[in-house]
């Protein structure tokens, strides 16, 4: 549980820090600003669960990340979750900077796409596992 908001700050800089990723959206949000441009990255959900190895403590912290666009179809949505599970899955090269914690790796675990009650939005929600350890 100690992890979730150091994992989340960690993410979020990375994301923003992405040229390729701010190119395609309007902004990357933990809270979305009211009446915010289409489309961009929002947080979802944090869920931490206790991921122990060689002794030492650490958090598998899972993360829903959403992509929210009004483009007609699912396209957009779509391609803006490519880029992100580009940048994040399994790349050992690929290392968030997380505050008390060691970034072990993250892991794509899924996607799914869903179109709002409105008919005009369109959402990619990904679903990510950032396995860390205690620093």
């Amino acid at each position: 549980m100690k992890a979730i908001m150091p994992t989340q700050t960690a993410l979020y800089n990375f994301l923003k820090g992405n040229a390729t990723l701010i190119s395609k959206v309007k902004g990357v949000f933990d809270e979305v600003p009211q009446d915010q441009a289409f489309p961009y990255v929002v947080f979802g959900e944090f869920t931490s669960t206790p991921y122990k190895t060689f002794g030492r403590g650490g958090e598998n912290v899972e993360a829903v990340i959403w992509v929210c666009s009004r483009y007609k179809g699912f396209k957009e949505a779509i391609d803006i979750g490519g880029v992100i599970t580009e940048l994040l899955d399994g790349d050992v090269d690929t290392k968030l900077t997380i505050a008390g914690y060691e970034h072990v790796m993250t892991k794509y675990k899924s996607a799914q796409t869903q179109r709002d009650n409105d008919g005009t939005t369109r959402y990619a929600i990904l679903t990510f596992d950032i396995l860390v350890q205690k620093q």
